[in-house]
């Protein structure tokens, strides 16, 4: 794998972080799985009765671009913690569930 996809896998983690933080998440697990054709990531969080995957629904616009990826991806920081921007234009799909007081939230990246 080249180090432009470790850059992007990385700020996938980053993006996810930053907004469950900024919302006052404070137990959140993570894993990656890296496989050839797709990477899976999943962001286990305690929501504490506290609703994520509502806000997170409509916080997350998921639609790849891979020029926008390609070539200005850095350029596209998001600074405001409504907006999941680089996010979105990096992973192919996602789905989330959120039973009792875990809400789970799967990203996947299908390699080109």
């Amino acid at each position: 794998m080249a180090l432009h996809e470790y850059m992007k896998n990385s700020k996938i983690i980053e993006e996810m972080y930053l907004y469950l933080l900024e919302k006052g998440y404070k137990e959140i697990s993570s894993s990656i799985d890296i496989a050839k054709s797709i990477t899976e990531f999943v962001f286990e969080v305690k929501t504490e009765g506290n609703e994520l995957s509502k806000n997170l629904e409509k916080d997350l616009y998921c639609c790849r671009d891979i020029e926008l990826e390609e070539y200005g991806w850095e350029l596209t920081d998001s600074h405001c913690v409504c907006e999941l921007t680089t996010l979105g234009i990096l992973v192919n799909d996602y789905k989330i569930t959120e039973d009792n007081d875990l809400c789970k939230i799967v990203l996947h990246r299908k390699k080109i």
